[in-house]
Formats: structure tokens, sequence, C-alpha cells
């Protein structure tokens, strides 16, 4: 059978460019802009991609790449059945019209455990932020290993002509310069997340009331205002 070409090649188009995507543990997933999961009509090519939350989202299906990606990530499937409510989802008398037969075409899949953490919540969000801190610590001690020229005051860089005393003292004096450049970048680090923290939740906020319909600026524009 030939296809027809398509205008992406992703398993789905975000058409506002919210920034939706799958769960990936290895990063901060938010609630509101994580796909939970797909209601999917095989035949007619259809699907209404929900979050968390159950809300569904303004997402296209691409009509051959996202069977793949629903038998690699399907935890569960729900047979004859539509999942989602809000702005996007499908019209409840629609849903109530259809025949047992129509229904039939359509499988739910979710892709995430119940389980599942996000990073609305603090304690998440808080392994996350440990996580950048440690890594600006790890950044410090790497530049002032590789590039020691660069990095450590004069006074502290030669060790020629120097005792066994002095040697002692110079590396004293050294781990206490890091430690306080460390800590500066540390500080840093966490005041950043917490910014971070705040802006992005007050941007999935913004995203749950479009999604759930409430009245309000013109979509992108409410939401590019928090992304700013």
């Amino acid at each position: 059978m030939k296809r027809n070409r398509h205008p992406f090649e992703e398993p789905f188009f975000d058409p506002y460019r919210i920034g939706f995507a799958l769960y990936r543990p290895d990063q901060p997933n938010f609630c509101q802009r994580t796909i939970a999961g797909v209601s999917w009509d095989g035949r007619a090519k259809e699907a209404y991609f929900f979050n968390p939350a159950g809300l569904v989202l303004p997402l296209e299906p691409h009509p051959y790449n996202l069977p793949p990606l629903l038998g690699r990530h399907a935890v569960r499937r729900k047979f004859a059945h539509v999942e989602g409510g809000g702005l996007f989802a499908m019209k409840p008398a629609q849903l109530k019209a259809m025949s047992a037969a129509r229904l039939g075409d359509w499988v739910t899949y979710w892709l995430i455990d119940d389980d599942a953490h996000y990073a609305n919540e603090p304690d998440t969000w808080a392994v996350h932020a440990d996580a950048r801190a440690r890594e600006a610590r790890e950044n410090v001690e790497w530049a002032f290993k590789h590039y020691p020229s660069r990095h450590w005051p004069e006074h502290l860089q030669s060790t020629c002509g120097l005792d066994e005393a002095e040697r002692t003292a110079l590396q004293q004096q050294r781990a206490a310069h890091m430690e306080r450049q460390q800590a500066e970048a540390e500080r840093v680090s966490r005041s950043n997340s917490a910014e971070d923290y705040a802006r992005q939740c007050a941007y999935d906020k913004r995203i749950n009331a479009w999604l759930r319909g409430e009245a309000g600026d013109p979509p992108l524009l409410a939401l590019m205002k928090d992304a700013a």
C-alpha cells in the first residue's frame, strides 16, 4: 500500500509548540505537559492524547509512526474506550451517540504507571535541584583541574621553591578556595532552580486552565507570557 507523504515524521505534532512530551525518568516532567496516554482509532487514524490530569492535549498523530510508539510504551490498554476531558476532548454528545461497533474501533493506551512522579511536586523537584547543584560543584572542580592557570589565583598557582610545610599550607589554601567557589556555584544553581520551579509551575497552571477551556488570553499569547 502506498503511503501519502506526511508533513512531519515524529509520532505526533505539537502545533502550538507548548512542549508536550512523553515521560522521561531522567528529566523533570511537568504534569500538564506530559503525555500520559492516547486513545487511538487505528482505522480512522484519529487520536486523543491526554495528560496525567485526564485533559486532552491538542496534538496531531502521525498515522503510521504513532502505532509503533504505542506498542513500545504502553503499560496497559482499555478496549472500546475513549479517555479524556476538557476543551480538546471528544464531545460528550459525540461519544454518547457512537454505536458499539464504532466505539470498538477505539483503544486507549496508558503510557505511564499511576505511581509516576512529576516535577510539580516539591519533593520531586528537590531531587532535580540537588542534582543540578551537585553538577555545579563538579563543574567547578573540573575547571580547576583542567584549566588551573585560568582559575587559580596567581598566589595559589606555583609550587616551585616551596618546602614541605609550605606545600601543605598551599594545598590547604587551594582546598579552601575551591570550596568557596563550589559553594557559590551551588548557591547560584539553587537560586536558579527555585526561580525555574516557580516559572514552570506557573506555566503549567496556565496550560491546565487552557486545556480545561477557561476564558482568558488567546492560548498562544497567554502561554508565551508565562514562558517569557
